[in-house]
């Protein structure tokens, strides 16, 4: 997967992390995307899915 981590706003001590995997079959690729915000206490997760035929 893919991590980054970002620097602080100043109102948390810590900062952002996003992480992005990926996971492929024959027949799709599935995408998993993880998403924190400190300073609004918020994750966010978005999930796609890219089918063949």
């Amino acid at each position: 997967g893919l991590y980054c981590e970002f620097g602080s706003s100043g109102r948390m001590p810590c900062g952002a992390v996003s992480f992005i995997y990926t996971e492929t079959r024959s027949k799709h690729l599935l995408i998993q995307a993880f998403h924190t915000f400190p300073d609004d206490f918020a994750l966010v997760k978005s999930e796609t899915v890219i089918r063949l035929p």
